[in-house]
């Protein structure tokens, strides 16, 4: 039973890095003075 909601987990967390990474880079880009 444990396994597959470690599993589920640990994609949601990738997902929260992969968003979070996504949002940095666009914050990042917007200061940037063009």
């Amino acid at each position: 039973m444990k396994e597959p909601f470690i599993a589920k987990l640990h994609c949601l967390f990738i997902d929260i890095e992969t968003l979070l990474a996504f949002l940095l880079k666009g914050i990042v880009l917007l200061n940037m003075p063009c």
